[in-house]
């Protein structure tokens, strides 16, 4: 049985994580994407109308 060395085992899995993020950054939808915000309540789709003061 061959012995692996550290630093090839640590250069494949360098290698490997490297060509799964360029390939699955490649792949996207067309002309569609969301914006997730990340906030309190002032960021909360609320009726504004009547003086609401609950503002951001």
């Amino acid at each position: 049985m061959k012995k692996l060395s550290l630093k090839k085992i640590v250069l494949f899995l360098s290698l490997a994580a490297c060509s799964l993020l360029l390939t699955s950054s490649a792949v996207q939808e067309k002309g569609k994407f969301t914006i997730h915000l990340i906030g309190d309540s002032t960021m909360a789709p609320k009726d504004l109308s009547g003086g609401n003061p609950e503002r951001g």
